[in-house]
């Protein structure tokens, strides 16, 4: 009966600590999900090669404005408020897009 006892105790400690341990590991793959931080305003123009999952970052340049993203003609986010961020997924390839930022 003792050895019934122990475990039943042993899972249940293991079973208490699973959702921890997941939550761990979903907040470690999403901060690695998106490796890049692409940040626009008006006065800088991105360099190098874009590609995969992509922090995008908006600068509007003046207080309270709201924000609408477009890429390649479909619009990701309008009337976005700060902070101006979404994350965007430019593809495995290097291929060039449209990104279009109004600013309101």
């Amino acid at each position: 009966m003792r050895a019934s006892q122990v475990l039943r105790s042993s899972k249940s400690g293991y079973f208490r600590s699973f959702p921890a341990i997941v939550c761990t590991f979903l907040i470690a793959v999403a901060a690695q999900a998106s490796t890049t931080q692409l940040v626009l305003n008006r006065d800088t123009r991105p360099e190098g090669v874009i590609k995969g999952v992509v922090d995008l970052t908006v600068s509007p340049g003046f207080d309270g404005a709201r924000v609408t993203v477009t890429v390649d003609g479909q619009k990701l986010a309008d009337g976005l408020r700060s902070p101006y961020h979404l994350t965007v997924d430019f593809g495995p390839n290097a291929v060039e897009h449209k990104i279009s930022i109004t600013a309101y």
